[in-house]
């Protein structure tokens, strides 16, 4: 899955860079960049691989004070 994720945003932002500074071949209305949705992908999945970590560690561990 994580291997599905990495390639699907990391060819959305290889054509986001060449759409950016290939402004000649590329038409006017076909220059839309979408780094932010990208970005947004990218950080929901750490999230979510952050809270399934913390979900298998367990409960907290009381500490012998």
């Amino acid at each position: 899955m994580d291997t599905l994720i990495a390639l699907g945003t990391g060819t959305a932002l290889v054509v986001f860079h060449g759409r950016r500074f290939s402004t000649g071949y590329v038409p006017e209305m076909a220059r839309h960049v979408y780094f932010e949705a990208t970005a947004m992908i990218i950080g929901l999945i750490n999230l979510g691989l952050a809270l399934e970590l913390k979900a298998r560690g367990g409960p907290p561990r009381r500490s012998s004070a």
